[in-house]
């Protein structure tokens, strides 16, 4: 599909959708999450003893009634989230059309979400941020390729605890402890997201190949892919994949695993992905 057309299924197939509220409160602007101060929402939070210069609006006067002394009621303050999406811009995010589409399709989809949840979508990649103005522009000009990163991107203003979600396939093994500790530190949620394309879980192809590294075109090898050399690879697969969970579970998440296709996504498969977000909790119905 052509990219403003999946960005453009992406939110319109969000709009019954809001992002869940994460497993940490987070700090931010009036809004529809649960905050770590005391503010003045209508949801009821606690007591505390009154102190001089509160507010006496504040104060439970039935209570002072029944037993002659000062309290003030608490209200839970709500807080909108920063909710940054990391998308990993290397080359092999585009080894496959569907690959591509359906990494498109989730940035534009938890921008929306995020909205509908009364936050802030930031969209990182490339080492550059873009704030909910430029998001869906940014994300429709990205152009896959880079070399940078999404783990090394820069950090938001402090003060704010943003909700995280990090969009990459893990096909590379150095430093992951040292991405996950990164990605995870000061936030109050981190959602790491792994796509990888049919092709990619399963390879299809038998025969004598050149292989080139999509990352470092100039780096080839010459083999033969038969049935020998295939569930070699998909052993080394699984056991990357159960190295990641047991990573997101050290940093208090889980991984989720995505499955693309190798050509075009249609929309088909980018409702099921939506409904498979839906699953996985990331969003909730409004």
């Amino acid at each position: 599909m052509e990219r403003d057309a999946v960005i453009s299924l992406a939110r319109d197939l969000a709009r019954p959708y809001r992002l869940a509220p994460p497993r940490e409160r987070s700090g931010g602007r009036v809004g529809a999450f649960a905050g770590r101060r005391d503010g003045h929402s209508v949801d009821f939070h606690d007591f505390r003893q009154y102190q001089p210069g509160d507010d006496l609006r504040r104060v439970d006067w039935r209570g002072y009634a029944r037993n002659g002394q000062l309290h003030l009621k608490l209200f839970r303050e709500e807080v909108a989230p920063v909710v940054e999406v990391h998308m990993d811009a290397s080359a092999s995010m585009a080894a496959y059309p569907g690959k591509e589409d359906a990494v498109v399709f989730t940035a534009a989809f938890l921008h929306d979400a995020a909205l509908a949840a009364e936050g802030r979508p930031v969209l990182v990649v490339d080492n550059r941020r873009h704030g909910e103005n430029d998001f869906l522009a940014a994300l429709a000009a990205t152009r896959f390729g880079s070399d940078a990163a999404a783990a090394n991107a820069p950090s938001g203003p402090t003060g704010l605890v943003p909700v995280r979600f990090y969009l990459s396939d893990f096909l590379y093994t150095d430093g992951l402890a040292e991405v996950f500790a990164r990605q995870q530190a000061g936030t109050g949620g981190f959602h790491p997201l792994m796509f990888l394309s049919a092709s990619e879980t399963n390879p299809p192809w038998r025969g004598r190949f050149r292989l080139h590294d999509v990352e470092r075109p100039t780096d080839a090898v010459d083999m033969v892919v038969n049935d020998a050399a295939v569930a070699a690879y998909q052993d080394r697969l699984r056991r990357h994949v159960e190295g990641l969970t047991a990573l997101a579970t050290r940093f208090g998440t889980s991984l989720v695993h995505i499955g693309t296709p190798d050509p075009s996504a249609g929309e088909t498969y980018l409702r099921s992905l939506t409904d498979q977000l839906f699953r996985e909790r990331l969003v909730s119905s409004r």
